[in-house]
């Protein structure tokens, strides 16, 4: 005996209800497995732009005091409290770059998601004369947040004033 079952009208438009939750589960999974991916992707790429943004402050300094033939001071303050250079505050987590006595030309704010500290935390003010030339020879490590090693980049301005971004290897995030 056998049994009769209704004929299907075939009409060709469409999913089943099956065919929509499949895509949507598989969907599911991966946003799942990208979202740490993405995560790890995103907080090294505000260090690169932290580092990147130092870099380019100590390059205007450089390249002002070079052009205008005068001194041009770069000040940072990597500390919980304001600090003051000649009348000017510099809040905490900012990089400044100023021509004397108070002509600010560019604050950088450090990211939410990383922060920079300096290889001597006594001086937080270096100048860069006529020449470019700076004072004193820093590296500043920038850090996420996490203080994961893979993750810092280092800063180093050398004494001809130079900014160099570079993996970071000596300096201590913590």
């Amino acid at each position: 005996m056998l049994i009769e079952y209704p004929k299907r009208v075939e009409s060709g438009r469409g999913f089943t209800i099956i065919e929509v939750i499949s895509a949507l589960a598989l969907l599911a999974v991966l946003v799942a497995l990208a979202v740490p991916s993405f995560s790890d992707f995103m907080r090294r790429q505000n260090v690169k732009a932290q580092a990147t943004n130092i870099g380019s402050i100590m390059s205007l300094a450089r390249t002002t005091a070079i052009s205008r033939g005068s001194v041009v001071r770069v000040c940072w303050n990597n500390t919980n409290s304001n600090i003051t250079d000649s009348g000017v505050i510099v809040e905490p987590g900012d990089m400044m770059a100023k021509v004397a006595p108070a002509e600010i030309l560019q604050v950088v704010n450090y990211q939410v998601e990383s922060y920079f500290v300096d290889d001597d935390l006594v001086a937080d003010c270096l100048n860069f004369d006529s020449q470019g030339r700076t004072t004193a020879v820093v590296n500043f490590a920038v850090c996420s947040k996490k203080n994961l090693v893979d993750d810092s980049l280092m800063v180093e301005l050398g004494r001809m004033g130079r900014a160099r971004v570079s993996k970071n290897g000596t300096l201590d995030c913590q």
